[in-house]
C-alpha cells in the first residue's frame, strides 16, 4: 500500500463519517418534523369533531332564515355544507346574503364569550323587491335585531316602515358629516384610541 492510498483511505473515512453525521442530524430533523405533523393532524381531528356541531347549527339557522324570508331560488343542495357564495339571481341572492350573515351571528354568538359586533346593511332592499318581500325583510330585520348590539340600516327608502331606534336622515349629497360634526366624532375616536393604547402598555408590563 502506498502512501497515496493511505491518505486516500483515510480522507474516505472523514467523508464517511461527516455524511454519518449530517444523517442522523436529518433524521432527527424528520423525526421532529413528523412529531408536528402528528400533533398537527390531531388538533385537526378534534376541530373536525367540534365543529361539526357548529356547522350543523349554522346550516339549520341558515335554513331557518331561509325559509322565513322565502328565498325560492335557493337549491336545497346550497344549504348542506358552507358555502361563501350563493348561486341565486335576481333579488333571491341578496335576501339569502341577509339570512347567511344573520345566520353567521347568531352561531359565532352562542360559541364564544366576546362582545358582539355591529351587523352594517347597505341597499337591502336590491333588485326592487315586491311590497310583500319588502314587509318579510322589514319584519325579520325587526324581529333578529341583535339584544346586545347594534344594527345599522342603510336605504334610500323606509317604504313607510318605522323601526325602531334612531333614523338618521342625510341631506349632503357628498358628505356624511359637516365640518362641527367630524371634530366631535373624531375627538371621541381618538379617546377611546388612548383608552386601547394605554390597556395594551399596561399589559405589556405585566
Amino acid at each position: 500500500m502506498t502512501f497515496k492510498e493511505v491518505i486516500i483511505a483515510e480522507g474516505s473515512r472523514n467523508i464517511l463519517d461527516d455524511i454519518k453525521e449530517e444523517m442522523e442530524t436529518v433524521s432527527n430533523q424528520l423525526g421532529n418534523i413528523s412529531d408536528r405533523l402528528n400533533g398537527i393532524t390531531t388538533e385537526q381531528a378534534k376541530i373536525t369533531r367540534s365543529g361539526k356541531d357548529i356547522k350543523e347549527k349554522y346550516l339549520e339557522a341558515l335554513k331557518s332564515y331561509i325559509d322565513i324570508l322565502q328565498v325560492a331560488d335557493i337549491d336545497s343542495s346550497e344549504l348542506k355544507s358552507i358555502k361563501t357564495s350563493f348561486d341565486s339571481g335576481g333579488n333571491d341572492l341578496s335576501i339569502a346574503v341577509l339570512a347567511q350573515i344573520f345566520a353567521l351571528r347568531k352561531v359565532s354568538k352562542s360559541n364564544r364569550n366576546t362582545v358582539e359586533f355591529p351587523i352594517v346593511l347597505d341597499a337591502v332592499f336590491q333588485q326592487e323587491p315586491s311590497a310583500s318581500k319588502i314587509e318579510l325583510i322589514w319584519n325579520f330585520l325587526m324581529e333578529h335585531q341583535p339584544e346586545n348590539s347594534q344594527m345599522v340600516i342603510a336605504t334610500t327608502d323606509l317604504h313607510g316602515y318605522e323601526p325602531k331606534g334612531k333614523i338618521i336622515r342625510l341631506h349632503n349629497k357628498t358628505a356624511l358629516f359637516n365640518k362641527e360634526d367630524y371634530i366631535k366624532e373624531s375627538n371621541e375616536i381618538s379617546f377611546y384610541e388612548d383608552l386601547m393604547l394605554k390597556y395594551i402598555n399596561a399589559e405589556a408590563k405585566k
